[in-house]
């Protein structure tokens, strides 16, 4: 019998291990989320709304991979809880420019400094600056977007 330590290792393909990174990411982050009564999209809103201020609920949508009907709702339960404020744009009375609350920037500040702790103890033994590694994820990233956006019918992003 196989123990994840095992499958990770034997995986011959990259996207495993992107997978095993983003479920371990997950399981660290999901006990602070259900203290803070949020879920995972909340989750990515808020942080993209902490690092992108007055962000637009398109912009939002584009960078969390949601629709804007779901980014619409979540708003609606963030806004509920004091995390955020929309306010319509002068440049267009039918979008939302979205801003975080003072409590807001506190639970994006700790949830930063979460982040932080774990990229850290993660990448700690790897032989590359956290910039270098970030820049790399980047580029493949960048790549299969591209490589998405060239081969497959009706990619959306």
């Amino acid at each position: 019998m196989y123990t994840t330590d095992d499958l990770i290792r034997l995986s011959p393909h990259m996207i495993c291990h992107i997978i095993s990174l983003h479920s371990f990411h997950d399981i660290f982050i999901n006990q602070y989320l259900k203290e803070f009564d949020i879920n995972k999209n909340q989750y990515y809103m808020l942080m993209h709304i902490f690092y992108n201020d007055s962000s637009t609920q398109s912009d939002i949508a584009t960078a969390c991979f949601m629709d804007r009907s779901g980014v619409s709702r979540a708003f609606g339960e963030l806004e509920e809880k004091g995390i955020l404020t929309r306010t319509y744009t002068e440049e267009n009375k039918r979008a939302y420019k979205i801003d975080l609350t003072e409590k807001g920037r506190v639970w994006g500040k700790f949830f930063r400094d979460k982040e932080a702790e774990w990229e850290n103890e993660i990448a700690n033994e790897i032989e590359m600056s956290r910039g270098e590694l970030l820049v790399t994820l980047e580029r493949l990233a960048l790549k299969a977007l591209e490589f998405d956006r060239q081969n497959v019918d009706n990619f959306k992003y």
